[in-house]
């Protein structure tokens, strides 16, 4: 298994350099454009054929010394084919690769300092302490240990009835995990652990940083090539005006950018298919990644992949309607991806579902089976299809679930409902009062006055 993340990371690495080398050139090839076609308007003399007839610069005088320059810009030489080519392609071409860096280097910046917080933000995530949900501290807290990270990553909870989860944060030292409210209204702990230990694997293995630097990657490719396409069009619109001023010159300015604007819409169908492609392809990748350091963190392989089967079943029974599409690709199971558990495209951030799952059951059915092993079976024939039965892990094998003395106690569907909402409650900041009855009121925040108990109508002051 150990062998098969490696491998991954090694693949990661060369699909985040291609991104990184094609965004590069998507600038080099625009800054190239943009320079041969303004010579060509501008430079006649260097692409006529017949350059004793067409050039249009002056005589040679004898009588001018010898540093003479011509005081006016319009006296210059022309350039020659061979100078509209070095400037071109060695002086123009690097330059809007450098460009394109800058971009990329100024958005990342802002990404890895801002990109966990405002992911967060969109979701309407709330962070929560232990006292909040003691137990989805504990299985986070336990995961931390298991998988050594040096500090522990904030916790917060989605108010969505959905299940699904995700993590971010631009290193293990400055992390965090999100779960949604029917996540923990839904599953037991030892599917919570599986969710959770997935997404610690994502921060262990620097999934978050590495998928922000090619979503920055992808996002400047877009933004070039769709900038440089309204800035032409705008360009063609206004060049309207600049015509009935000046007719001589109207016929080669709109040449230019008619051709410019062709360039740029090509480009801008291009380009982003090809970008988001290797995008796609580098998020299956860290997914199964994240599944086989699941099983080492918790030794239970059957845990999570009971719990995609939740989400699974969840997402064909009610179809995900108000998805967020920014969010979307960062969860444990994609609420746009539901649809057909065994499809599987070019576009698809994640695995199909159904081969995940049969991964795992694999290795719960032979416990002395590695994920690597259990995932070549799998990807070397057809998987099965249909429902899904659960398969409990021998109680003899030797992957023993990494379990904690501290909440043994089984759940049921509407105590775990009350924990989780609860949790929100306080770290919304509400206020709990114990009556002498045994009802607990929860008051909103900033109230002052009189509460009334229902059950045994004592009037509390807050």
């Amino acid at each position: 298994m150990f062998e098969l993340i490696r491998q991954n990371k090694r693949r990661s690495i060369l699909l985040a350099m291609l991104m990184l080398i094609f965004m590069l050139l998507i600038g080099y090839i625009i800054g190239s454009f943009l320079a041969f076609t303004f010579y060509y308007i501008s430079e006649p003399y260097a692409f006529a054929k017949d350059k004793i007839i067409n050039n249009p610069s002056q005589r040679y005088n004898q009588n001018y010394p010898p540093n003479y320059s011509p005081s006016h810009p319009s006296e210059r030489p022309p350039l020659t084919y061979e100078q509209v080519m070095f400037f071109t392609w060695f002086y123009w071409g690097p330059l809007g690769a450098m460009v394109a860096f800058v971009i990329w280097f100024i958005q990342m910046l802002f990404a890895y300092y801002s990109g966990g917080k405002i992911l967060l933000s969109i979701s309407n995530a709330i962070k929560i302490e232990k006292a909040d949900h003691p137990q989805l501290y504990n299985i986070v807290e336990e995961m931390k240990i298991a998988s050594r990270l040096p500090a522990m990553p904030e916790i917060y909870v989605i108010d969505d009835p959905s299940i699904n989860a995700f993590a971010t944060g631009r290193s293990p030292e400055h992390s965090a995990v999100a779960v949604t409210r029917g996540l923990l209204n839904t599953m037991n702990r030892d599917q919570i652990q599986g969710v959770i230990a997935h997404e610690i694997s994502h921060i262990t293995h620097r999934d978050t940083l590495y998928m922000t630097m090619l979503a920055v990657s992808l996002g400047t490719i877009i933004l070039l090539v769709v900038g440089l396409r309204e800035i032409v069009g705008a360009g063609i619109r206004g060049s309207t005006r600049y015509s009935g001023r000046n007719r001589k010159d109207a016929g080669g300015l709109i040449f230019f950018l008619l051709v410019v604007y062709i360039f740029a819409l090509l480009l801008s169908l291009i380009a982003p298919f090809l970008a988001q492609i290797i995008y796609f392809a580098c998020s299956r990748q860290r997914e199964y990644l994240a599944d086989a350091g699941a099983v080492v963190f918790t030794r239970n392989p059957e845990g999570l992949a009971s719990a995609l089967e939740t989400i699974a079943n969840r997402y064909q029974k009610q179809p995900a309607t108000d998805v967020n599409q920014i969010i979307a690709p960062l969860y444990i199971v994609n609420p746009l991806e539901t649809r057909n558990l065994d499809a599987s495209s070019v576009f698809s951030t994640h695995p199909p579902l159904q081969r995940r799952i049969q991964i795992l059951r694999n290795i719960a059915r032979t416990p002395s089976l590695t994920y690597e092993q259990a995932w070549k079976q799998v990807e070397g024939k057809k998987w099965e299809k249909g429902a899904f039965a659960p398969i409990v892990p021998s109680t003899t094998s030797s992957t023993t679930p990494i379990t904690s003395t501290l909440t043994q106690s089984p759940t049921t569907p509407l105590q775990n409902a009350r924990l989780s909402g609860n949790a929100i409650m306080k770290a919304q900041k509400y206020t709990f009062l114990n009556c002498a009855c045994g009802v607990t009121l929860k008051i909103p925040p900033r109230y002052n006055g009189k509460v009334i108990c229902p059950r045994c109508k004592a009037v509390h002051t807050v």
